[in-house]
């Protein structure tokens, strides 16, 4: 039975970038490893000033090259690649090891935030022990069944969402976040509902998968 995990873990990848520019928020698009083994990652950002990311990117300890691949809306698109340093905190070794799928990851100067599905209990144990040894801080914030989630959806919410995600996408539509052109930000819809603007981001993006999911997508 496959898990689904939420946690959070601090890591120093990125750190003295991201120290630069608070407000910003990385998305992973996607990860990979060149035929040499080396690791490639593609994300998104937005949310604070890309000249100054970018400054600091350049003298960024965990960095060792990054590339500016393209501006979509509010976002710019990286490909980054990390130096000795940067890669002696890696965990996609361990993901792999286990058969983990990463789903979602989100980061911020404080922290990444991630959802993963665990193909067993034991793997996310090896996963928080590789972190405790890199000195990496994990911290679990739910863990449920894919059963439980179709099951839950099936009888109490036929659109797979929770409630926090529906406050935040009924705010979301209410403010004109989705009207073409838009009417608010995600900054004024996170001071409407006392969060943070990321915690906004996150529950905009899985409601709306989970509604993909359990409509469209079915």
């Amino acid at each position: 039975m496959s898990l689904i995990a939420e946690y959070t873990v601090e890591t120093p990848l990125l750190e003295e970038a991201l120290e630069a520019v608070p407000n910003m928020i990385l998305h992973t698009e996607a990860f990979h490893t060149t035929s040499e083994g080396e690791p490639k990652t593609i994300i998104s950002a937005w949310g604070d000033n890309f000249h100054t990311f970018e400054q600091h990117l350049d003298i960024d300890p965990t960095i060792d090259e990054y590339e500016h691949l393209s501006d979509i809306s509010d976002r710019r698109l990286y490909r980054i690649t990390f130096t000795e340093r940067g890669k002696e905190y890696f965990t996609y070794t361990i993901h792999e090891e286990h058969d983990t799928i990463i789903l979602d990851t989100t980061g911020t100067h404080e922290r990444l935030e991630v959802r993963a599905r665990f193909q067993t209990r034991d793997a996310l144990v090896a996963y928080r022990d590789a972190c405790e040894e890199l000195d990496v801080s994990f911290t679990l914030h739910s863990l449920y069944s894919e059963e439980q989630i179709l099951s839950d959806a099936c009888v109490e919410n036929p659109y797979g969402v929770t409630v926090a995600q529906r406050e935040a996408i009924i705010c979301a539509l209410e403010m004109g976040y989705f009207a073409i052109p838009r009417e608010t930000t995600l900054e004024e819809i996170a001071d409407e509902l006392g969060i943070s603007t990321q915690s906004v981001s996150q529950r905009l993006r899985r409601g709306q998968e989970n509604i993909f999911r359990t409509t469209i997508a079915r």
